[in-house]
């Protein structure tokens, strides 16, 4: 009987532990699969991202093409505006050099999708990296005052539109752009106003709104070097090509 009873608490027991390892193994079982799972969301993230940045970097450059193209012109209006001797040959040209005013501006627009998931789900808890980590944060701190400029950018367009309606005829000026194989002759345009001290504070105008342009490409040409930073980082910490 004794034995009996022996052999039940040895049964018992065994059984016990048999069961606390069956749990035990599971929930690490479970907690493996889970850890596989985050390095591997991990993984898909900073893949994800180095591709967003490559796009921006592509997109970067033919932004920073254009707007050099932009101010370029500008430069040539404000040329003209300090120096208008009342050609027909000055008006056609400040009328087509003020055409890259009226134009809408070419804006960089990031593929920020992933940055976005890291931020509102969570994302970033997994990015077990400090180093990309930093180098993220410091990227979306970039876009946020390229975003910033971009409205400088606008506001500063829409002034200097404002003021050169006062000078310019803007329906020839538009009639001219949408049809641009009509002839065009030098008495094409005639200017609403040939004050020449109203054209200089137009270029005034200009010239601020040139010198945010090109702020503005500073600040795409940093991001483009922060992009080719960041896309280094990321492989170098994750040993990916």
């Amino acid at each position: 009987m004794k034995n009996s009873v022996k052999r039940s608490w040895k049964a018992y027991f065994l059984e016990f532990i048999m069961l606390f390892l069956a749990v035990s193994l599971g929930f690490m079982a479970d907690n493996f699969r889970e850890k596989t799972s985050e390095r591997n969301k991990e993984k898909e993230y900073i893949q994800s991202m180095i591709e967003d940045v490559e796009e921006d970097r592509t997109n970067i450059k033919e932004v920073i093409n254009i707007n050099t193209q932009r101010i370029q012109s500008l430069d040539s209006l404000l040329v003209r505006c300090f120096n208008f001797r009342d050609t027909n040959r000055e008006k056609l040209e400040l009328n087509i050099y003020f055409a890259q005013v009226l134009m809408h501006p070419e804006f960089f627009a990031p593929a920020e999708l992933t940055i976005q998931q890291l931020k509102n789900a969570g994302g970033m808890r997994l990015i077990k990296s400090k180093e990309s980590i930093n180098e993220i944060i410091r990227y979306d701190t970039k876009l946020k005052k390229i975003a910033s400029q971009q409205l400088y950018y606008e506001n500063y367009q829409n002034m200097a539109i404002a003021m050169g309606t006062k000078i310019f005829n803007i329906h020839k000026l538009l009639f001219a752009i949408r049809n641009p194989n009509n002839s065009l002759t030098p008495n094409s345009f005639e200017l609403l106003d040939k004050d020449k001290s109203k054209l200089k504070k137009f270029g005034n105008n200009v010239a601020m709104y040139k010198g945010i342009i090109e702020y503005y490409v500073v600040l795409l040409k940093e991001m483009h070097k922060q992009g080719e930073g960041l896309i280094q980082t990321l492989k170098n910490e994750y040993d990916l090509k």
